[in-house]
């Protein structure tokens, strides 16, 4: 709903947070303690610097679609649409966009809440009962196997989940099963007598 302003300033900040973990794969505690201080440009390409699970300043790609997502999302809170470099703020905000951050708990609530309402609202039972069981590491999982699914190197998805092993990115392939079971199909029960 977008009938009241709150409504419209929590719309626009769970639309901006579900497109950017979604491209960029961040962890909730990731996005939580990001800033726009940590928005870097290297050669034309833009990168966010996070800290999360034992590493520091690992730099994660930012696609044209999560800058054009933070970008709407800094106007709906009243802000120039690109950051100030010499006035850092949290690259997500409290509800309002005050400038106070809003805490990993607080992510994980904000997406699962979320699900939780395209459940009810999914026709499919089989689709609701994966909605409602979704949260942020899922979108997580979902950003993963969909990069692999679009052609993206496996290495490549590697670093940008900042997995330690590549056998840790390696859980979603998921192109091998699906091409098994492709062909596993076409072996068929042929009417014959027996």
């Amino acid at each position: 709903p977008r009938e009241t302003a709150r409504q419209v300033a929590h719309y626009q900040r769970t639309r901006f947070l579900l497109v950017f973990l979604y491209l960029t794969g961040l962890r909730r505690s990731e996005i939580a303690q990001a800033s726009t201080a940590d928005l870097v440009q290297r050669r034309g390409q833009w990168w966010l610097q996070v800290s999360g699970k034992g590493h520091t300043g690992l730099p994660v790609p930012v696609p044209e679609d999560a800058l054009q997502a933070l970008r709407a999302y800094r106007a709906s809170t009243e802000r120039s649409a690109w950051p100030d470099p010499l006035h850092p703020e949290p690259l997500l905000m409290d509800l309002y966009g005050k400038g106070q951050p809003v805490s990993s708990k607080a992510v994980h609530q904000i997406v699962t809440t979320l699900f939780e309402s395209a459940a009810k609202a999914c026709p499919d039972p089989e689709q609701a009962r994966l909605l409602q069981a979704a949260t942020t590491h899922w979108l997580r999982h979902t950003a993963a196997t969909h990069q692999l699914d679009a052609g993206v190197p496996l290495l490549v998805v590697r670093d940008n989940l900042r997995h330690a092993s590549v056998q840790t990115t390696e859980r979603y392939l998921h192109v091998e099963p699906d091409r098994q079971h492709a062909q596993t199909q076409k072996h068929r029960l042929q009417h014959q007598r027996v």
